[in-house]
């Protein structure tokens, strides 16, 4: 796989299997993550009104971190969605996103980040259909957002359920709430390939 490509992976997993996993949220053990960032970035983004919203905190749960999945026994159907692949991982990190319903103007995303720098992938599932898109810039690494410097989008991803979106950890992205849907569930999967 190529890790300078964006890879898009629609309708790999049987419509049955994609309704399980949505029906399984309720055993997911969110707790709220606090915003901790002191110092709101505002990102200016090339021919665009994209800005950062500085947000509160979110709902999340990791699944699997260095090397272990967590205690509770009822998240590792997570991984269950990689199986379907075509090719061979090493698992780094799972973790399931929960984003509500926010009241805020349109073109607001969360803040730019990668996940983690181990030359592999980040790979987005969409849990549900909602709107809140997918945002990859073509900057590597958190220097650019950290300078302030102007970022580009690379590529734009809308939410459909049951789509799986992968590229370099090294590339930034974000978020953005859901301003319509109810809410945005996504699980980030880090891997590398084997």
């Amino acid at each position: 796989m190529d890790l300078n490509k964006i890879h898009i992976f629609d309708d790999f997993l049987p419509s049955e299997v994609e309704n399980e996993i949505e029906d399984k949220l309720y055993l997911v053990p969110f707790r709220f993550a606090k915003n901790t960032h002191t110092e709101f970035r505002k990102i200016k983004v090339k021919d665009s009104n994209l800005t950062t919203w500085n947000r509160p905190g979110l709902l999340q749960c990791w699944t699997f971190e260095h090397g272990g999945w967590d205690k509770c026994d009822n998240i590792q159907w997570t991984e269950d969605i990689l199986k379907y692949l075509p090719f061979k991982y090493e698992l780094q990190r799972v973790k399931v996103n929960f984003n509500p319903k926010v009241d805020i103007p349109k073109d607001r995303c969360m803040h730019p980040h990668c996940d983690i720098r181990e030359n592999g992938f980040t790979a987005i599932y969409y849990i549900n259909d909602s709107d809140g898109d997918t945002i990859i810039f073509n900057e590597k690494t958190m220097d650019p957002y950290l300078q302030g410097k102007e970022l580009s989008i690379k590529k734009r991803i809308k939410n459909k359920k049951g789509r799986l979106v992968m590229f370099n950890q090294d590339y930034l992205h974000a978020g953005m709430p859901p301003i319509i849907s109810d809410y945005r569930a996504v699980i980030n999967f880090n891997f590398k390939i084997s």
